[in-house]
């Protein structure tokens, strides 16, 4: 039987991309990387998120609803670390890269994200790191890490009792008095 994850990744980059927009200037396009034979964007600044990895933060919990009689399933979790790049193309990719590491950090960040299952943790200083286009010639690039922190659940199903009647049955090869 196929699982599915409360938190995917689709769900953590959908998170971020969307309070990077909401802090940078409009017409800063936003979007995921590693996507091959796909041009640049046509503006001067963009910003590409790469998801990293996952990291485990703890063992796993297991837990079920305890006030439902009718329960069917265990929800088994454990806190990740989830490693986002930000690449910040163009001119701006600076000062882009310093709002976005100034309130990564902040609680702004964490309203922001506030129900999308995504807490942000902190952020690496932007790099300056050039790139080569498509046309061989170097553009501004600032390179910076994002790290947040998701609590992926996979439900199981199970079986439970929610009342149990004991019957006393005789012991093999004895006697009742």
């Amino acid at each position: 039987m196929p699982l599915e994850i409360s938190i995917t990744e689709d769900d953590v980059m959908a998170a971020l991309r969307a309070f990077i927009i909401d802090i940078v200037p409009s017409g800063v396009e936003v979007f995921q990387g590693q996507g091959n034979r796909v041009p640049e964007p046509r503006g001067v600044d963009f910003i590409v998120m790469t998801p990293m990895n996952r990291l485990r933060l703890s063992t796993n919990t297991v837990d079920w609803a305890r006030d439902d009689d009718d329960a069917t399933q265990l929800d088994h979790s454990h806190d990740t670390q989830f490693m986002v790049q930000l690449d910040l193309h163009g001119p701006a990719g600076s000062d882009h890269a310093s709002i976005v590491a100034t309130l990564i950090r902040d609680e702004y960040a964490v309203e922001a994200m506030d129900g999308t299952g995504v807490t942000p943790l902190y952020a690496t200083d932007g790099n300056q790191v050039p790139f080569i286009n498509g046309e061989h010639q170097y553009e501004n690039r600032w390179v910076m890490t994002i790290a947040l922190q998701i609590v992926p659940i996979v439900s199981t199903p199970q079986q439970f009792a929610a009342t149990l009647t004991p019957v006393i049955a005789p012991a093999l090869g004895g006697l009742i008095a």
